[in-house]
């Protein structure tokens, strides 16, 4: 009777530790709003513990309070970004883990473009570039130190093309596709199980975070329940580059190959859109 007793007690502990073992962990940086928030919810409800981080830990725990699996919050500015990595170590340490992280920020709404004064287009630099930099340098150190893991960051159309409207938001995008891009070179060329996805999405109704509708010349504006659905799928199929929604694939070949006079002269144009 004890040794079945101390079968039965085995079995359980082994079977507990396979599923802690088994469990995924994933951190999304920018989940407060918009796409960052929506994919938290598919992450969650895929069964993944789900690590959450934004300026706005108000909107994080509400968020928080509609995912009923387990999840952790923390305050942190990728604009401050020695004090985002020591947060985002902490949070990987308090989670058991990291197997996913998400990089879904940018300075853009905190910008005026039109302006003269560089100290105008700053926020983008510091958060699109420094603080992009610098939290995903930090997931992949951790990632090469267990020898695998999943580096998602956000780019975008613009950063493809110069644009006029927003040069330094534009070159800030441009930055987070080549830097991903080289890592991702890395670790293919070392053989090494580290994935690295760049999500380039198009106009997005991200609702609570820009309302791309109020553009005039804005055109495949996609739903944000679209949008993040394919971000998902991308996410899990480990896919490179994603354009969302693939329709923009189109236009991303089409701008890295047209002449600048014919791009700048469409550009131009009434209606033109970038």
């Amino acid at each position: 009777m004890i040794a079945i007793l101390l079968s039965l007690v085995l079995w359980c502990l082994g079977a507990q530790a396979e599923t802690i073992e088994n469990t995924k962990r994933a951190i999304v940086v920018g989940a407060s709003v918009g796409m960052g928030a929506q994919i938290s919810k598919l992450l969650a409800a895929d069964g993944y513990i789900v690590g959450m981080a934004a300026r706005r830990i108000s909107l994080l725990e509400k968020l928080q309070e509609e995912i009923p699996t387990e999840t952790y919050i923390v305050q942190m500015d990728a604009s401050n970004p020695d004090d985002a990595v020591e947060k985002l170590n902490n949070l990987v340490e308090e989670m058991g883990g990291l197997d996913l992280l998400v990089i879904a920020i940018t300075g853009f709404f905190e910008c005026d473009f039109a302006s003269k004064d560089w100290k105008d287009s700053r926020a983008v630099l510091n958060v699109d570039v420094t603080g992009f930099f610098a939290l995903a340098r930090t997931g992949l150190q951790i990632f090469e130190q267990q020898g695998y893991g999943h580096l998602v960051g956000f780019s975008s159309i613009d950063g493809l093309h110069g644009v006029a409207f927003c040069p330094a938001y534009s070159a800030s995008k441009a930055f987070c596709s080549r830097y991903l891009e080289a890592e991702r070179n890395k670790y293919i060329q070392r053989n090494m199980p580290i994935f690295i996805t760049d999500i380039v999405p198009g106009w997005i109704d991200s609702k609570k975070d820009f309302d791309y509708n109020a553009v005039p010349n804005a055109y495949w504006v996609e739903t944000l329940e679209d949008a993040t659905q394919e971000i998902f799928e991308a996410i899990k199929n480990k896919t490179q580059v994603a354009y969302i929604c693939k329709r923009w694939q189109k236009v991303a070949e089409l701008l890295k190959i047209i002449p600048n006079d014919l791009y700048n002269a469409l550009s131009a144009r009434p209606g033109g859109s970038f």
